[in-house]
């Protein structure tokens, strides 16, 4: 039997529909939103154990939203603390739009990094022929 996008789509739903009825701790959603994830974090898409789940609407701030598995995202250390400190302190009200910008941000500093590391690797394989051909 062949399955639609959308009957999958309708499934996956009602099951996290389901899961976020059990859900009644922080702990319980932060693993639920890890495995989802695969531990993997969404911008630098490095796995480890150690990586967090991050609210993408604040709890403080969207307190019925803050056991749904879909308002999780899960972030290595550095990105967690870096999107924080970027967002203005981990008080503040964040919502999916701050983390779509933030990632926009860090997607453009990667690509900002990688083409000067090109250049520089580029400029080094130069300067290696050059010194080869004078000995």
């Amino acid at each position: 039997m062949f399955l639609t996008s959308a009957f999958v789509y309708g499934m996956h739903k009602l099951k996290e529909h389901r899961i976020n009825k059990k859900i009644k701790s922080l702990g319980t959603w932060r693993k639920y939103v890890l495995i989802r994830d695969n531990y993997q974090c969404d911008i630098c898409e490095k796995k480890s154990k150690r990586n967090q789940a991050h609210h993408l609407y604040s709890k403080e701030h969207y307190p019925k939203k803050q056991f749904k598995i879909s308002n999780g995202i899960t972030l290595c250390p550095k990105h967690h603390r870096d999107f924080h400190r970027w967002n203005g302190g981990t008080r503040q009200k964040c919502t999916l739009r701050d983390y779509e910008r933030y990632k926009q941000k860090s997607d453009y500093q990667f690509v900002k990094n990688f083409r000067y590391t090109v250049v520089i690797v580029t400029l080094g394989l130069a300067v290696w022929k050059i010194l080869q051909g004078l000995s």
